[in-house]
C-alpha cells in the first residue's frame, strides 16, 4: 500500500498509530496491567517494558508514528507520502512483533 493523494496519506499515518495503539494496549492487558487513556505509543511501549523488561522498542519510531497520526487533524503540519510509507514500514515491524508476543503464529 503507497499512499500518493492527501486525504490518503494522512489517513494512512493514522491507522497505522491506531493498529499499533491497539497491540500495545492488548499487550498491556494479556500481562494484567491497566491500560490509559492515551494515544501516545512511547507512553504505552513504556508500561509494558515496565512490567516485561523483554520489550523494548526505538522511542523514535514511537514518536513518528504518534506524531503523524496527530498532525493530520492540524493545519501547518505537512504530512507527504513518504511519512505514510514510513509509517507502514514502522507500523508492520511492530505490528509483527507485537502479534508474535501476543502469541499469533505468523506464516511467512
Amino acid at each position: 500500500m503507497l499512499a500518493t493523494h492527501d486525504s490518503q496519506t494522512t489517513t494512512t499515518c493514522f491507522h497505522c498509530q491506531q493498529c499499533v495503539e491497539k497491540l500495545l494496549k492488548a499487550s498491556l492487558l494479556a500481562i494484567g496491567a491497566e491500560v490509559p487513556k492515551t494515544h501516545d505509543l512511547r507512553t504505552l511501549s513504556a508500561l509494558l517494558t515496565n512490567r516485561d523488561r523483554a520489550w523494548l522498542w526505538d522511542e523514535e519510531d514511537l514518536d513518528d508514528l504518534t506524531s503523524a497520526a496527530v498532525a493530520m487533524r492540524y493545519p501547518g503540519y505537512p504530512i507527504d507520502s513518504s511519512d505514510a510509507n514510513e509509517s507502514i514500514t514502522c507500523a508492520r515491524a511492530l505490528r509483527q512483533a507485537l502479534l508474535v508476543r501476543l502469541g499469533y503464529k505468523l506464516e511467512g
